[in-house]
């Protein structure tokens, strides 16, 4: 593998479309991981740190959300339908993560389901509760029939909420929790005073860097933060 490039694995955040050009993806990330670890700058450091986490954080809700679909070479998901502030698209990514957690997994059956209009939903809720608890009863043994008893037309309503996501989905972003969205926030934080700061002094007092070989101190850091929170190395 070229030097340049990162070292993608069962560990790396997010769910990748077929379609997508990985090994160019690895190339320009790798590329800046380069820069973190032969860079004394720690503006620089910091900055391609935080560009990476920025893209996978993205590329996670992309992938749950189905807007890769609309990824081309002239419109770019990540950037033309997300939010351009960090900390929105993480606010996004955990709601999301919370909801879709929650969620029971698609039944594995042949059963289909039609849709009707929202208002007979709010009337059913609204009026009739009973008869909405009794149609989701039927649901659920509905679907626990084998194929064979299910040689009928499918004529149910899918009233059950259940996962937009797939299990390989919900497996890639395991390790997103509490303490997760923190570190990336407080990374996102040493950005802004990066983002708007060349004092190098100042920089690595905000990141809390002291002592000796300060710019390797930081760049251990934020590499080790990278492999972390992302799953990646080179």
């Amino acid at each position: 593998m070229p030097k340049d490039e990162l070292v993608f694995s069962d560990e790396t955040l997010g769910h990748f479309y077929a379609d997508q050009q990985i090994d160019e993806i690895s190339k320009k990330m790798g590329e800046g991981l380069k820069h973190i670890k032969e860079l004394d700058n720690p503006r620089i450091i910091i900055l391609e740190k935080w560009i990476i986490l920025d893209w996978f954080v993205r590329q996670i809700i992309v992938s749950g959300t189905g807007m890769g679909n609309h990824i081309s070479a002239g419109f770019d998901a990540h950037y033309e339908l997300l939010p351009r502030g960090f900390e929105r698209c993480l606010e996004i990514l955990k709601k999301f993560l919370e909801n879709q957690r929650k969620l029971k997994p698609y039944p594995q059956s042949n059963y289909r389901s039609f849709s009707a209009c929202i208002e007979l939903w709010e009337l059913m809720k609204n009026k009739y509760p009973q008869a909405l608890a009794d149609m989701k009863k039927a649901e659920r043994e509905i679907n626990s029939l084998s194929e064979d008893e299910m040689a009928g037309p499918n004529i149910i309503v899918n009233i059950e909420e259940y996962r937009s996501v797939s299990e390989d989905w919900l497996k890639s972003v395991r390790k997103l929790d509490d303490k997760w969205f923190s570190e990336a926030s407080h990374l996102n934080t040493m950005r802004n005073y990066a983002a708007h700061s060349f004092d190098s002094e100042k920089i690595f007092k905000a990141a809390g860097i002291n002592g000796k070989n300060r710019a390797t101190q930081l760049r251990k850091r934020c590499i080790k933060l990278l492999a972390d929170l992302v799953g990646i190395k080179r």
